[in-house]
């Protein structure tokens, strides 16, 4: 699935991720395509929800939604060489057994 055909996320979880997104290296976000950036915006903007980033706390600490940590994990596995996109394979197997 190419990134600019995620369509299917709702306004809340556009929003959340886009406030992760924030936070994170300008060279991580520069990776994702503006088609997706825009799109995640215009859901955004109808979100009555409020997220909240604690800086003090590392991004596997924060309080975020299971879906949220889903496409994060998706996101950066697109970019990751072939030693990283193992260790997040691994990750979302170990995930999926504990579910």
């Amino acid at each position: 699935m190419k990134m600019k055909e995620i369509i299917d996320l709702d306004n809340d979880l556009a929003k959340e991720i886009l406030t992760v997104l924030a936070y994170l290296d300008n060279t991580f976000i520069n990776n994702l395509s503006n088609t997706l950036l825009v799109k995640l915006t215009d859901l955004a903007a109808d979100s009555t929800k409020n997220f909240y980033i604690q800086k003090n706390k590392k991004l596997d600490e924060q309080n975020l939604s299971e879906e949220c940590k889903n496409w994060l994990s998706l996101f950066y596995y697109k970019f990751s060489n072939s030693s990283e996109k193992n260790e997040i394979i691994n990750s979302w197997f170990k995930n999926d057994i504990r579910e």
